[in-house]
């Protein structure tokens, strides 16, 4: 049975959570993609909690599902990673596996920099690259040709995102390719996630888009040391490359890059060829972690 919860933050924004499972088994909190909400990860949170395995804990930030629409402030990824730290200690978790997807990565390696590893067992990064603009910050071995916007094309995307007769246009333009495949257009999955976002207040996710564009996490990969999974896709719009190189930089890190026969996607966990791959992988991996907790 899922429970829900709605937590005030220190700055009084309210967080949506929804929690399955069991309380007191491994925990895993799912961190979302930007105008990603509890309801675009449900595949991943009814998988978890029917293996009775786990204490499942997923989130909508400030700004996106159930989480409060009104307050304008904080649409930062530092913010939001602070979001999760008080997240974790609301629930009492000493002990906490992360799953980020997209800018949810952002969000994980922004709570890592700030609140360190201590609390953290195992982290799953799913097709994030560590820095999305091509730039002169670009370093650490890291290849220019895998990121996926230039610099200066950042601000007019941003600026016409922020006006509620663009908003959806932009964010149907950055969803065309890579995604989704057709055949999960065609069961709605993509449908489903932009009415969703359609519900969020244009200005805020802008601004929120624009400071994902601008983080350059690449000097930082390198200092994680908890047991990592790191999962892409060849056919996603971002670079299956970026994930090689993330998986390289974390000690024994583990990778998984989706076919295209596996449907590779940005969204994975959405594709009728990909879901069950998806959740066995997290699952094993979790598994594998779980033994002797």
């Amino acid at each position: 049975m899922k429970k829900e919860h709605y937590i005030t933050m220190n700055d009084d924004a309210v967080v949506y959570v929804m929690e399955g499972g069991i309380a007191g088994k491994p925990a895993i909190i799912l961190v979302p993609g930007l105008t990603g909400t509890v309801e675009s990860y449900i595949s991943i949170v009814d998988h978890l909690e029917s293996t009775g395995d786990f204490h499942v804990l997923a989130m909508d930030y400030r700004g996106h599902g159930q989480s409060e629409q009104i307050k304008k402030q904080g649409m930062r990824i530092a913010r939001l990673s602070k979001d999760l730290q008080e997240v974790i200690d609301a629930f009492r978790l000493e002990r906490v596996s992360l799953l980020g997807h997209s800018m949810g990565c952002g969000v994980i390696w922004s709570y890592i920099e700030l609140f360190r590893e201590e609390k953290i067992v195992s982290l799953i990064f799913v097709d994030q690259p560590p820095t999305l603009m091509k730039s002169n910050l670009v370093e650490h071995g890291y290849e220019d040709q895998w990121c996926v916007v230039q610099i200066t094309e950042a601000p007019a995307i941003v600026e016409r995102m922020r006006t509620p007769e663009h908003y959806i246009q932009i964010l149907s333009e950055h969803f065309e390719h890579g995604f989704v495949t057709q055949e999960a257009r065609d069961l709605g999955k993509l449908e489903k996630w932009m009415t969703n976002a359609k519900e969020m207040d244009p200005f805020v996710i802008a601004r929120l888009m624009f400071d994902s564009l601008t983080r350059d996490w690449t000097d930082m990969i390198g200092t994680i040391t908890k047991p990592t999974l790191v999962i892409g896709g060849e056919d996603s719009m971002v670079p299956w490359q970026s994930q090689v190189w993330i998986s390289q930089q974390i000690p024994n890190a583990q990778l998984k890059i989706f076919t295209k026969e596996e449907a590779g996607t940005h969204c994975m966990f959405l594709e009728p060829n990909g879901q069950e791959i998806f959740n066995q992988i997290v699952t094993s991996f979790l598994s594998e972690l779980s033994v002797g907790l």
